[in-house]
């Protein structure tokens, strides 16, 4: 048994545009009814810094989304352990500069994903959709 072929052009590309249509129209229905939602990467940065700076520094990262994790003293220097999203990172360094006169350094690595513009890091079930909790893994 043969299948039905449109024998002109003009029917062979309405067939085609047909499918091309109801393709885009399923994806757009499909990405709708998921849910999708916008994550952003937070990252542990580690900030050591002279004591008399110390405040300056704490007030910034909290000023730019910054969870203070704890701080710590090694040597005479103390260690700010923070929860940063990656986006207020950029052009840090000279902002920190600017606050220790050059005195003060920080390192940052990846933590995890989380809803862009959250003010928690550590979003629970109940406030978090779930297409953000298995993306965290």
């Amino acid at each position: 048994m043969r299948t039905w072929q449109p024998h002109s052009r003009a029917a062979r590309h309405a067939a085609v545009s047909a499918k091309s249509h109801c393709r885009a129209t399923a994806t757009r229905l499909a990405i709708a009814k998921a849910g999708p939602v916008l994550l952003e990467p937070i990252m542990k940065a580690e900030v050591v810094s002279p004591e008399e700076h110390l405040q300056s520094v704490i007030g910034d990262l909290k000023s730019c989304r910054g969870q203070i994790a704890g701080t710590t003293s090694r040597g005479d220097a103390q260690v700010v352990d923070a929860l940063v999203p990656l986006a207020h990172m950029f052009g840090y360094v000279n902002d920190l500069n600017s606050m220790s006169q050059g005195r003060a350094v920080y390192t940052m690595a990846f933590d995890h994903y989380e809803v862009a513009g959250s003010t928690s890091n550590n979003p629970g079930p109940d406030d978090t959709p779930p297409a953000a909790m298995a993306m965290r893994g």
